[in-house]
């Protein structure tokens, strides 16, 4: 298992960089103009992903909500496909951090909030962290939808979930 996660981390870490670097390299560059200022645009969204520890799909929806340049705030919501009669939520309020505005690598961090309801024990609740990576295609060109892919951990109660997931953001005008 911790295999399968650090070379997920790798994956998505090298995608970042390299689709980072191909956006620097597509963009011509203008030495006579002043740069221009970055426009951040709040966004909704929905994602789909997998939990590989507990082999649950899920899916879900979010908002990104731009805090300057750098930092977007994410709250989201997921609901999960489990394989017996429980129902698992899981709310999320993550921090994202792009080091360069006009980049597609960001990386960042949160606190995660899980409903669990089994035939054992009624309406669970825990809280934990997430820690995250991803990659969006945001800056390719002005779209209006863009896709975006993500690695998650999450850390609630002693236990740790790895999951890969991906969605389309829809810009909010």
């Amino acid at each position: 298992m911790k295999k399968k996660i650090i070379l997920s981390l790798a994956i998505v870490v090298i995608m970042g960089m390299l689709a980072d670097s191909l956006n620097a390299q597509i963009r011509p560059r203008r030495h006579h103009r002043r740069p221009t200022r970055i426009k951040q645009a709040s966004a909704v969204g929905f994602r789909v992903g997998n939990d590989f520890e507990k082999d649950q799909y899920f899916v879900g929806g979010h908002f990104w909500l731009p805090l300057g340049v750098f930092w977007k705030f994410v709250p989201s919501a997921e609901y999960y496909f489990t394989n017996n009669d429980s129902t698992r939520w899981q709310f999320n309020g993550d921090f994202l951090f792009k080091p360069r505005p006009n980049g597609m690598f960001y990386f960042g961090g949160g606190v995660a909030m899980q409903f669990l309801n089994t035939n054992v024990s009624q309406e669970k609740m825990d809280f934990g962290g997430n820690w995250l990576v991803g990659i969006d295609f945001s800056q390719l060109r002005n779209q209006v939808m863009y896709p975006y892919f993500q690695a998650r951990w999450t850390f609630i109660e002693k236990e740790t979930y790895f999951s890969v997931l991906g969605g389309i953001n829809l810009i909010l005008k």
